[in-house]
């Protein structure tokens, strides 16, 4: 978010909203204890979206497929007719993997 111009003070708040939260799970009248939820985005809220779109933004540089995203859906649209079609999705979906792995 720093890379995108995002200023310390909002750093900082988001940062505060990120840290130190817990979950549970309820099924109809049960619940089980909260426990620290110490990965992800927290799903369901406005900034929380928001925070999913600017970490994905850069996810299709340097591929030469269409990527279609949507909310938490992403995909790679290319025709494969060929071997050297073939090729060149497998090198996007390379690409991805090396993304991710980033």
């Amino acid at each position: 978010m720093r890379k995108h111009g995002t200023g310390e003070k909002l750093l900082g708040t988001i940062g505060d909203w990120l840290r130190n939260r817990q979950q549970r799970v309820c099924i109809k009248k049960k619940q089980s204890t909260w426990e620290e939820a110490w990965s992800s985005v927290p799903r369901g809220s406005v900034l929380g979206l928001m925070l999913f779109l600017i970490f994905i933004n850069d996810l299709e540089d340097n591929t030469s497929g269409n990527v279609l995203k949507f909310a938490y859906d992403k995909k790679i649209l290319r025709q494969v007719r060929n071997a050297h079609d073939n090729n060149r999705m497998q090198a996007d979906l390379d690409r991805l993997v090396e993304w991710a792995d980033k």
